[in-house]
């Protein structure tokens, strides 16, 4: 019955549950949709059908990604899908000419370049775009683009001055960059927002400055952004960007490697950029910004001479402050510091220290009311003083308890024979005395007790010493030889005592050794204790 419609406006009704919206692929000659608000979830499939729609509008809804392709919709030049929840864009018809997709969460808006040659407008403010397409330049139709309020850190694809005059609007606010493109002048003035007019002027007159010039200045003029210094001022020394409102610094600043003084104080810097590159720099002015941390990168300038960090919020220092051995001047007044580092004493040539307005806790108030600044350098450099002797008295304690336990080790090796030996005493003691005193042979129990001892003699040759372990091969060969010619005595031989005399000759001169090896322990200690005397008298004098 519809078969003839060509606009259909159905904006502010609940179309978003199953069936509430009807197929309507078979309307040849719709041209217009608006679907504006009608709690949508999800595009419908049949609108890849509707081959004569022109105009297709279906924001403020909560649709999702993923879309379906609108490829098949040959005749559609505009297409709105603002304030959705869209991650990502549809494949796009070749026709389109202008896309609204603003207050979404898309991050890539690259298949605008490989779908839309024909594109004039391009609306994708209030995402979270971190960069434009590298071929942006190809749009040759391109007029009119909206990127406010998304992540971008530069707005300058290649080739992009090449369109700079055709545009009617450019509309980039919002955006954490880092620097504003060189091109910006090339802009018509009631193309770009008024909030860029400072930026365009500094980069006019940066223009006019040849490519061989040292120093910039560009203090106090307004500017929200950084103009972009490379590659057209490579050779800059000296640059003053101080008492402006900067929030952020082009990532190309450290690669200005020629750079010996930077200001920018009087910002609103939250951190700055790696400058580990500035081999060269001299003087860095980062006072009265917001920031909270000092980048680690700023150790590195070993040229350094004047740093000025004062009045951020900053709270602590890096120790590898250290680093910058020229550092003369530091003055880090009115932050936010409660203790300072003891670091700070080992950097050598500081002698311009300012700290007051600092809620300090070390050194205590009492410090710096009684001497000022110099009183708490005096004192951060006593304090450390003392650390590195205490340090060095433990090292010196340390290596002489080390070479004290070398020494008495050494002499413990020297004498391992004689220790292991003693070592095995009481075991020969044993031996002997139960061979000697308690051993029958002829009774009937002997067999036994021969075969206990032979377990002992064989776990005491087991534990000592090589000296020890011949000593132990000539008793048990003596014993063993005896426990023969007691067997033999039992089965009707003649009783021979030799050998247990032999038994105790050699029981006796493990005795005698043993009273030697206590003797040599007893002048160890001795000369161990004079050495440990004549050391304390030389350290007393």
């Amino acid at each position: 019955e519809c078969e003839f419609l060509t606009t259909l406006e159905a904006d502010g009704n609940r179309l978003g549950g199953d069936g509430a919206l009807p197929d309507l692929g078979g309307l040849k000659l719709l041209k217009r949709l608006s679907l504006r608000r009608c709690e949508l979830k999800a595009l419908p499939e049949w609108i890849a059908r509707c081959g004569a729609l022109e105009t297709l509008v279906a924001a403020e809804n909560s649709i999702v990604s993923p879309l379906p392709s609108l490829e098949t919709c040959v005749s559609m030049l505009a297409l709105d899908l603002g304030d959705n929840s869209l991650r990502t864009l549809p494949n796009l018809p070749k026709s389109l000419r202008h896309l609204f997709a603003s207050g979404n969460k898309i991050d890539d808006v690259s298949t605008v370049t490989r779908c839309c040659a024909s594109l004039e407008t391009l609306d994708v403010e209030r995402n979270k775009i971190t960069s434009l397409p590298n071929d942006l330049a190809g749009l040759t139709k391109l007029v009119r683009v909206n990127v406010r309020k998304n992540l971008l850190r530069e707005v300058d694809p290649p080739l992009m001055h090449r369109r700079a005059s055709s545009l009617r609007s450019f509309r980039f606010s919002g955006n954490p960059l880092g620097a504003v493109p060189w091109w910006l002048p090339d802009v018509a003035d009631d193309a770009l927002e008024e909030v860029f007019v400072n930026e365009r002027r500094a980069v006019l007159d940066l223009r006019d400055i040849p490519g061989y010039h040292t120093q910039v200045d560009l203090g106090n003029r307004g500017l929200l952004h950084t103009p972009a210094l490379l590659p057209h001022l490579p050779n800059l020394t000296q640059l003053t960007l101080s008492h402006n409102s900067l929030g952020f610094l082009p990532s190309h600043l450290s690669d200005l490697v020629h750079m010996r003084g930077l200001r920018l104080n009087h910002n609103f810097l939250t951190f700055l950029p790696d400058l580990s590159k500035m081999k060269r720099l001299r003087e860095l002015r980062v006072d009265n910004n917001r920031l909270q941390v000092l980048s680690p990168s700023v150790c590195k300038l070993a040229e350094l001479e004047s740093l000025y960090i004062g009045r951020n919020p900053i709270s602590k220092l890096p120790d590898a402050i250290t680093a910058c051995i020229k550092l003369r001047t530091l003055w880090m007044a009115d932050c936010q510091f409660e203790m300072l580092p003891l670091t700070l004493a080992d950097v050598p040539e500081l002698q311009n220290f300012y700290t007051e307005g600092n809620p300090l806790k070390f050194p205590e108030p009492s410090v710096y009311e009684e001497g000022g600044n110099n009183a708490v350098l005096g004192y951060l450099r006593s304090i450390a003083q003392n650390e590195r002797e205490q340090r060095e008295m433990e090292k010196a304690r340390k290596e002489k308890a080390e070479r004290a336990a070398a020494r008495k080790a050494a002499k413990a090796k020297a004498r391992w024979g004689a220790i292991a030996l003693s070592r095995g005493i009481a075991k020969v003691d044993d031996v002997s005395d139960e061979s000697s005193d308690e051993d029958d042979p002829r009774s009937k129990s002997g067999e036994k007790r021969s075969k206990k001892k032979k377990g002992k003699w064989k776990e005491a040759e087991e534990k000592g010493s090589a000296m020890g372990r011949l000593l132990w091969q000539r008793v048990r060969a003596v014993v063993l030889d005896d426990g023969k010619r007691r067997e033999e005595v039992e089965h009707g031989g003649a009783m021979n005592y030799d050998m247990l005399l032999r038994a105790r000759a050699v029981t006796r001169s493990i005795r005698v050794a043993n009273a030697e090896e206590e003797m040599a322990d007893i002048v160890t200690g001795l000369e161990i204790a004079k050495e440990e005397r004549d050391r304390a008298d030389a350290y007393l004098l």
